[in-house]
């Protein structure tokens, strides 16, 4: 349980632990908040290549990937794929959305969307309906943005 005044820095705790709030009651002066520990939470769905990691090939995932270490050749994702800031990507690149905060060497091609963060790189080609890209992000290639089109433009 832990105990928060409401006076500037004023803060009481009874446990150590990593815990949420799950109810919460107040007086004048002091707010009792009651709390449970959280369990982290896995997606089943996920796969993680994690720092110090190293694969090369050409590699097919279902399902979201993390990488955060290195991936050499040709990578095909179901999926979303994001490249954490200690992630290095040296391969082609073919995903439904792209999410990069590390490097990436090579050409991008997601058919829903790229997101490029502070950190992130691109130096490559990118191939995708919609881009985003924070202040600070890298883009060093060519960008193709082919939207599609509905099917009533089509007929027409």
């Amino acid at each position: 349980m832990a105990f928060f005044s409401r006076r500037f820095g004023e803060v009481r705790e009874d446990s150590s632990e990593s815990q949420a709030p799950t109810e919460v009651s107040s007086t004048d002066d002091v707010i009792e908040v009651e709390v449970q520990e959280v369990a982290e939470v896995v997606d089943p769905n996920e796969t993680r290549l994690g720092v110090g990691s190293r694969v090369a090939g050409r590699l097919s995932f279902e399902g979201n990937v993390r990488v955060g270490g290195r991936i050499e050749g040709e990578l095909h994702v179901t999926g979303t794929l994001v490249v954490e800031p200690d992630g290095l990507i040296d391969a082609t690149v073919h995903a439904d959305s792209v999410i990069v905060h590390g490097r990436v060497f090579a050409d991008v091609t997601a058919s829903k969307r790229i997101e490029i963060g502070a950190q992130g790189a691109i130096f490559g080609n990118v191939s995708t309906p919609a881009l985003a890209m924070c202040e600070g992000g890298t883009l060093e290639g060519r960008c193709t943005m082919s939207a599609v089109r509905p099917a009533t433009a089509r007929a027409a």
